[in-house]
């Protein structure tokens, strides 16, 4: 266990030195204009793999606003273990998420609200950055704390519908990672585009 731990440490301050393993760049697009940079990181290493995404934005919602996002998920043996999430706005934290395995159970902790899940989550959102979702039907958001269904529409494209307010992301994949996402927000609708 201590090896573990160490071994998660080491990948998460290593990733702020671009040490991870996989790694993605998205330009975020709004109303057609570039408003910030999405980046993605995978780790793996025996039976563990460390994904980490996150993201800065200015958007003007009736004031500029400044939006961050930080994901880290933990996987040992395919199956999630730990995920963190974060959202700031203005460097205010605005929405935090935690989901943790222990004792043959998830407690996932969004906003002070704590909720139980017993069945291994095996797919989650970070996951979609790195693999197409062939053949998956559901997807597990660290962020939400809940699965979302997926829609496979033709080759290489997806739909992920939210389970909460039925806003639609579609992924568009070329060589198993996702050149192109377009994300139905309640506040507007943005676009990933990769970059390199």
């Amino acid at each position: 266990m201590k090896n573990f731990v160490l071994f998660v440490y080491l990948c998460i301050v290593c990733f702020g030195s671009g040490a991870f393993g996989q790694t993605g760049k998205y330009d975020i697009i709004v109303g057609g204009h570039k408003v910030g940079e999405f980046t993605t990181g995978k780790i793996e290493k025996g039976d563990t793999i460390v994904y980490k995404l996150q993201s800065k934005a200015s958007v003007h919602l009736f004031v500029e606003t400044t939006i961050t996002y930080h994901l880290t998920s933990i996987y040992v043996k395919e199956k999630l273990i730990e995920s963190t999430n974060k959202t700031y706005k203005n460097g205010d934290l605005h929405s935090s998420t935690t989901v943790k395995w222990s004792n043959g159970q998830y407690t996932i902790i969004k906003n002070g609200h704590t909720t139980t899940l017993d069945s291994p989550i095996t797919f989650t959102s970070a996951a979609l950055y790195f693999s197409e979702p062939s053949g998956v039907n559901r997807v597990f958001s660290e962020s939400a704390g809940f699965y979302n269904k997926i829609e496979k529409n033709d080759t290489d494209n997806y739909s992920v519908i939210n389970a909460d307010n039925h806003h639609v992301s579609h992924y568009t994949y070329e060589d198993g990672t996702p050149t192109k996402v377009e994300i139905e927000h309640h506040l507007f609708d943005f676009t990933l585009m990769k970059n390199n």
